[in-house]
């Protein structure tokens, strides 16, 4: 079975690039996909805004050595060179969102990638399309929706419910019988404690502690403990 990992942000596409191997041995990954009608482009601000050196961008419609796909028809492109599966590793959740909907329309199976290290104790449900990075620990009985990109020592307590398209950036944490709505980022080392409930498109600044509940959708909740601004 062939496999196309869905972006080229080498903070997330590049890096599980590096070990899905290891979470899906039957797969072969065969190229990267860009699901927009042009190749993508970067500009040399960016190149020269990397702290390190070999920093790999897109290049001649190759990334990291694998080809690139884009274009009104890549979902033809990737039928051609036999892609079954696609991982969304797509950052921005409502791009992975659309990408999710047409790579279903198509018939395309999601690739659910989880790093060898991760804890994931019984009774936990988790979608097709997540990433579940090293090190994370997802307590019983916890339910996880479609395309969650959970990264490397975040933690997930029991009974806790993520919604479609959940960020857990590295180091945060969800403590039990927590809800975070569809498509909510919780950021680096943020903490939302127990029995808390966040609605849709919810964003935890870094660091912040979140002790209530807020399940108004679109807030950004910043501070220890957390409040709107």
């Amino acid at each position: 079975m062939k496999l196309a990992i869905a972006g080229f942000h080498e903070g997330l596409a590049g890096q599980v690039s590096s070990w899905v191997s290891l979470s899906s041995p039957s797969l072969e990954l065969v190229c990267f996909l860009h699901p927009h009608d042009e190749e993508p482009l970067v500009s040399s601000s960016a190149k020269s805004n990397r702290a390190n050196s070999r920093f790999v961008f897109p290049n001649a419609g190759f990334y990291r050595q694998f080809p690139l796909i884009f274009g009104k028809d890549w979902s033809l492109q990737l039928k051609a060179l036999g892609v079954s599966h696609i991982l969304p590793s797509i950052p921005d959740s409502v791009d992975r969102a659309e990408l999710v909907k047409t790579a279903l329309l198509n018939n395309f199976q999601l690739l659910t990638a989880i790093h060898p290290s991760s804890v994931i104790l019984p009774g936990s449900q988790i979608a097709p399309g997540c990433i579940i990075e090293p090190n994370v620990y997802i307590g019983f009985d916890v339910d996880i929706g479609i395309a969650c990109h959970l990264h490397a020592g975040c933690q997930v307590d029991h009974n806790s419910v993520l919604g479609d398209f959940v960020t857990l950036n590295p180091r945060a944490v969800v403590a039990g019988n927590s809800l975070i709505g569809s498509r909510s980022c919780i950021n680096l080392g943020a903490c939302v404690s127990n029995s808390v409930k966040l609605g849709e498109n919810t964003t935890v600044a870094a660091g912040a502690i979140v002790l209530r509940s807020y399940t108004q959708p679109d807030l950004r909740l910043f501070g220890i403990p957390a409040v709107p601004r």
